[in-house]
């Protein structure tokens, strides 16, 4: 070629690379997406099933979970018994009459949130209510479904 031509090669590619671009784009611009056939390979696959959803645990009375819990507390008491009463009763020599109202707070999966302990009056010791206290562990009663409170005697002898 000669210099006459009137055009570089470096020029020409560019502007043909140009044409080839914009061509291109409006050629693909102008199609439509292509829609599976009825019996095609994308028709054939099953769709994904929907996720199942468990239902939610049926919500227990309170009667139900405060007769539960005091299941629970019974499994704890004769330990109670011997760690803490029947040392305040040697301290004391004299028999008490311990007597307690617990308020539990359990949790939606049956889980022990909060605990307290209201003592009738004249009934223990300072030092028997903080052994009990101290040594009662956390109830646990099966799943109620919510969260929710119970009160539980708790009394010696």
């Amino acid at each position: 070629m000669s210099a006459s031509a009137g055009m570089s090669v470096s020029t020409a590619i560019l502007l043909a690379s140009g044409l080839i671009a914009v061509s291109i784009f409006f050629g693909l611009s102008g199609q439509r997406p292509v829609q599976p056939v009825a019996g095609s390979v994308a028709a054939l696959v099953a769709p994904e099933p929907a996720p199942v959803v468990a239902p939610p645990p049926p919500v227990s009375s309170t009667e139900l979970v405060k007769q539960q819990a005091s299941e629970a507390l019974a499994y704890q008491r004769s330990r109670l018994r011997d760690v803490c009463y029947r040392p305040a009763v040697l301290a004391a020599k004299a028999e008490l009459s311990a007597v307690w109202n617990l308020n539990v707070t359990f949790d939606a999966q049956g889980d022990q949130l909060a605990r307290g302990m209201e003592e009738q009056r004249g009934t223990s010791t300072p030092e028997l209510s903080r052994c009990v206290g101290d040594a009662l562990q956390p109830l646990k009663v099966p799943p109620p479904g919510r969260d929710l409170m119970v009160e539980i005697p708790l009394s010696f002898p």
